[in-house]
């Protein structure tokens, strides 16, 4: 407790403090201290050496959801993500058993610009099938930052037979805003958006599958209304209503 005192007393992280605190935030048996610890650590400004070593440790360990988060926002901190502190956000993000925790990890790799191929792949794996639809809605969001590859359009428009609402609004505002970004991908996202509008009504046709096929016509016209170039091939359908 020594170095948490240090610390009271406003002085500087030397590296026998920094030792210290890195013992305590990965060994305590107290959670009290072990978060402390953390967020000592954390307020010393970018981890690096044995600190960030810590605090990818407990992001991916520690028992307490909490002390998680904290080590997730000492990460955060850093001016660049390196290779092994994505492999761990990425970790965490996928397999976390806390919600909040998971979605602390898609932020801290959307902040960090990590979206290296791994970490794009993770979003659209977390965007599809995360079982909260708010950790969901984060990864959608994620994806605004990421070239508009096949993989991520059709992850995109498919939630829009997402029962939440919320989720399917997400998704159509990320392709209108890849569309804008990505002008030479518009025409295919137009195309994928105007098959969504067409889905066939079979026995099964529901109330929700209705309510999917309104959003992803409303995204249609916003994304029709962008000033991106125009594939003449690409009709708005005519918009349907449940009978």
């Amino acid at each position: 407790m020594d170095a948490l005192r240090a610390l009271a007393r406003g002085e500087a992280l030397t590296a026998p403090v920094i030792t210290a605190l890195v013992e305590m935030a990965t060994g305590d048996a107290d959670v009290g201290v072990r978060a402390m610890a953390m967020a000592a650590l954390a307020g010393g400004g970018a981890l690096t050496g044995p600190a960030l070593t810590a605090a990818v440790e407990i992001a991916t360990g520690d028992a307490d959801v909490n002390v998680r988060m904290d080590a997730l926002r000492a990460l955060a901190r850093g001016e660049a993500l390196t290779a092994p502190v994505i492999t761990a956000l990425v970790e965490v993000a996928t397999g976390d058993g806390d919600a909040g925790v998971r979605g602390e990890a898609v932020e801290v790799l959307a902040r960090g610009e990590a979206l290296t191929p791994p970490v794009i792949t993770a979003a659209v794996e977390i965007a599809i099938s995360d079982a909260k639809p708010s950790v969901r809605a984060q990864a959608v969001r994620v994806l605004r930052q990421a070239p508009p590859t096949k993989k991520i359009i059709e992850a995109l428009v498919s939630l829009f037979a997402d029962k939440d609402q919320g989720l399917r609004r997400h998704a159509g505002r990320t392709l209108v805003e890849l569309s804008r970004r990505h002008t030479t991908h518009a025409s295919g996202i137009r195309s994928a958006l105007a098959a969504a509008c067409t889905s066939p009504i079979d026995d099964d046709y529901s109330l929700n599958k209705q309510s999917g096929v309104d959003d992803a016509y409303d995204t249609l016209c916003r994304q029709m209304d962008e000033p991106v170039p125009v594939d003449p091939s690409v009709n708005l359908p005519p918009q349907r209503r449940a009978g």
